[in-house]
């Protein structure tokens, strides 16, 4: 009985381990790379922004965002979301992001955001249940080192589904319940 309480108790540690773990460029650290963006062309796609920003999971392009002063608001928007977000300029290189409240995102979770400018892109992880934050192109020298203004602004998301460290400690939590209504019996 009480290698089994042990070995709930154990496992439950390990779950909750691991489903707080982070990996890759650490949120709202944004990371640039010398190259193209891993395609040849400089524009981001779900392949090199899972690569360069250490996301495990299966990435959509849910909003995009291009540049164009003859576009209402200075861009022209495409993606299935794009109408959740609201992008302001501070700089050419840089300005705010951030979804409208009561948003909704067909069940996915916002993951990461990549800013191209010249001929590569910059990027960074947004946090879980973040509904704001900044973007920028510092990071990508053009030149003599002047940071390039933004081409397109993307935003890249998974489908929410429970990670399997959460459904380990739950598992676990059910047999501690069970163990305990089963000795008080």
């Amino acid at each position: 009985m009480r290698l089994k309480c042990v070995l709930a108790v154990a496992g439950l540690a390990f779950a909750l381990s691991q489903s707080v773990a982070v990996q890759g460029a650490g949120i709202g650290r944004p990371v640039a790379l010398n190259g193209n963006g891993g395609n040849g062309g400089g524009n981001p796609t779900a392949d090199s922004v899972a690569e360069r920003l250490g996301i495990n999971c299966e990435l959509e392009l849910l909003a995009k965002f291009d540049q164009n002063q003859e576009a209402e608001g200075g861009l022209l928007r495409d993606g299935p979301y794009e109408s959740q977000f609201i992008i302001k300029f501070n700089t050419p290189q840089d300005g705010t992001w951030e979804l409208i409240p009561g948003y909704d995102l067909g069940g996915f979770e916002l993951k990461a955001w990549a800013a191209k400018g010249g001929t590569d892109w910059v990027g960074a992880l947004i946090g879980p249940g973040a509904d704001s934050g900044t973007w920028s192109t510092v990071g990508l020298g053009v030149g003599n080192d002047n940071t390039p203004a933004m081409s397109n602004l993307t935003f890249w998301g998974c489908k929410s589904v429970p990670e399997p460290g959460s459904i380990l400690a739950g598992i676990a939590a059910l047999g501690m319940f069970a163990l305990g209504r089963k000795r008080l019996a």
